[in-house]
């Protein structure tokens, strides 16, 4: 009786999954198509508990439905030696799953799935015959399983160099032309200072010049900033002959109230009888 039972509820289990089949194929992957065929396998020899739930599988994974394998912390009857090492492979299932294990593979993702509620189910009802061999039907299915490999960062941007900072202007420089005691000509090394100052602004690109005009303090302050005066259009007389425009020269007199040398008054120096040049 038992015997007949089995058969005729195996029967009705195979002519629901032939008319779902024909019904609902058009809305299977090629991932539920291997499932459902491999849960209605699994009905077909399981006589426990477990025979119902894998022929309801196969119907909802015929039926294109997202068909997850059983959770082991929602099996109560598992025994604690066994739970820890089913949490283990369903966590390792799970991750093929989600990480593409159905499209990259899906016969060898149906048969991990499978493999693994079979093995479950046959701890959970003692079925000692069934532990070995399904749990291998578990392992050889995912070792299929082949992690994507993640790809390289891009390669950082190219940092632009900084551009270099332009070389600092160069700094200014001064020529000294000395003149003899109450003189304002030009001397032979003052015209030499005159034309080598022209050929350092030529060089820099110095298109401005200023002349300070000085006196020593031998004479009459006035009459001193006179001959400061004087000496300084002497030294601009000579630029414009060398080249450089007049407007572009500027002159100042400073009689004898910015001395070089410090002296008394009515002491007749040399180094304070000059015209500075400046660019």
């Amino acid at each position: 009786m038992i015997g007949l039972k089995r058969v005729l509820a195996i029967s009705l289990i195979s002519l629901a999954f032939g008319l779902v089949v024909l019904a609902e194929a058009a809305h299977a992957s090629k991932f539920t198509e291997a499932l459902s065929k491999d849960y209605f396998a699994l009905a077909r020899v399981q006589y426990y508990y477990s025979h119902d739930k894998f022929a309801v599988k196969a119907r909802a994974a015929d039926q294109g439905k997202n068909v997850l394998p059983d959770d082991p912390a929602k099996v109560k009857k598992l025994p604690s030696s066994a739970r820890r090492e089913l949490r283990a492979a369903h966590a390792r299932l799970m991750a093929a799953l989600n990480g593409g294990f159905r499209e990259q593979n899906p016969k060898a993702a149906s048969k991990a799935q499978t493999g693994f509620d079979c093995w479950l189910w046959a701890v959970a009802e003692k079925d000692k015959k069934c532990i070995g061999k399904c749990k291998r039907a578990f392992e050889k299915g995912i070792a299929a399983w082949k992690p994507p490999v993640a790809a390289p960062p891009p390669p950082p941007k190219p940092v632009a160099k900084p551009k270099p900072k332009p070389a600092p202007p160069p700094p200014p420089r001064s020529f000294i032309v000395f003149f003899d005691w109450n003189a304002s000509a030009i001397r032979t090394d003052a015209q030499k200072v005159i034309e080598t100052a022209v050929a350092y602004a030529k060089r820099r690109g110095f298109g401005r010049v200023n002349l300070a005009g000085h006196a020593d303090r031998s004479g009459d302050a006035k009459y001193n900033l006179w001959l400061s005066q004087r000496r300084a259009n002497r030294v601009k007389a000579a630029l414009v002959k060398l080249g450089f425009a007049a407007g572009n020269i500027a002159t100042v007199a400073r009689g004898e109230g910015s001395p070089l040398v410090a002296t008394s008054d009515g002491v007749r120096e040399p180094r304070n009888r000059r015209v500075e040049i400046g660019f």
